[in-house]
């Protein structure tokens, strides 16, 4: 890999992932992805866009979860420091291509960040992050979508089984052995991949047409119905 020493960080090449399988890999949910990016949180460069849609370096999801998991024991302007400190540092590392896909050798480097007078070890976050990350990758990797299968419908890779059928199963016990009896290829990574594409990778359903749109109520009478007795 090219030693990136200028700014921005991010190279051209870097793939981006979309706000659902950013916020998996955060462990958060989007709402709280999405109030990073509007409160400046996230440097843009780690950031992209996708017309509608926004966008995001893997690695911008482990910033995100170091943001949330300090904000106990940090100020806001302390985490904007540390975040900045860690791109500084990306930007003279050998390997800042494969770092900020969470992949390469994370586990070596030294996450200990000087800011001021405080240290902060971001590599828990990081960690988190990478193992997530991984996970969804398996999930991409185990699971296809094509129009000449199902329909287009989420399946595993060389079958016809729909990964509807796995969603929500553990990958152990009772369950999983008689899904097994059912599909026997199943193994608990094919359990876990269809756990994780059904978050990454969500479904949009379609609101319902109506063709001439609902028709209105209309009052037939108004005569009083005396009651029993009266």
């Amino acid at each position: 890999m090219s030693t990136l020493h200028s700014s921005p960080i991010r190279p051209a090449s870097t793939p981006f992932v979309g706000a659902a399988e950013a916020a998996f890999i955060a462990d958060l949910d989007q709402k709280a992805l999405h109030r990073v990016v509007d409160e400046s949180v996230l440097p843009a460069e780690l950031l992209g866009s996708g017309g509608e849609s926004r966008q995001f370096v893997r690695f911008a999801a482990a910033m995100a979860r170091f943001y949330f998991d300090t904000a106990e024991d940090l100020s806001k302007a302390k985490r904007l420091e540390v975040i900045r400190r860690v791109l500084e540092m990306l930007r003279s590392h050998d390997d800042a291509d494969d770092i900020l896909q969470l992949a390469g050798p994370l586990s070596t480097i030294d996450w200990a960040i000087h800011a001021g007078y405080v240290t902060v070890d971001v590599r828990n976050a990081i960690v988190h992050a990478a193992a997530r990350a991984q996970r969804a990758a398996n999930a991409l990797g185990l699971i296809v979508e094509h129009p000449d299968i199902l329909g287009g419908r989420p399946t595993f890779k060389g079958t016809r089984v729909p990964i509807d059928v796995a969603v929500g199963t553990a990958s152990s016990g009772p369950a999983f052995e008689r899904m097994r009896a059912s599909y026997p290829f199943l193994t608990p990574a094919h359990i876990d991949a269809a756990n994780v594409y059904s978050v990454i990778r969500p479904r949009r359903g379609r609101p319902l047409k109506l063709e001439h749109g609902p028709r209105p109520w209309k009052l037939k009478s108004t005569r009083r119905i005396p009651r029993s007795g009266a």
